[in-house]
């Protein structure tokens, strides 16, 4: 939503971070602040790689971009940052591979840390 007063949508910002929840219809609505359009631009290099993560129907898994432009995936409470597209791919390929191949054998975790170390990622734990 576009706001021609800047005052009405500082207003409206203020009152839905005090308000917290909003529903519309049933449907939960979000604010947010206006972004640069590189930082957006930046942001939406990894749209295929979370339709990717999507698709891999994990429960644990979550994912999401941070500020600015980072992709970040936890899964089993592992947490792995990417700011290039490229190893988030890689990562994302190995973990369905590592998916199909060790569903019966080896644990989440230790397919998971063989996709890091292939794609060098450095993990956090929580």
């Amino acid at each position: 939503m576009k706001f021609l007063n800047y005052s009405d949508k500082v207003r409206t910002m203020k009152a839905a971070r005090d308000k917290g929840t909003i529903l519309f219809e049933g449907r939960q609505v979000m604010f947010f602040p206006d972004i640069l359009a590189e930082l957006h631009k930046q942001q939406k290099r990894f749209d295929t790689v979370k339709k990717e993560l999507q698709s891999l129907n994990i429960s644990d898994l979550l994912y999401g971009i941070v500020h600015p432009a980072m992709l970040c995936v936890t899964f089993k409470r592992k947490r792995s940052s990417f700011s290039c597209p490229v190893k988030a791919r890689k990562f994302v390929q190995g973990l369905r591979k590592t998916q199909q191949q060790h569903e019966t054998d080896q644990s989440c975790d230790e397919a998971i840390d063989v996709v890091e170390q292939e794609v060098n990622v450095e993990s956090v734990e929580r």
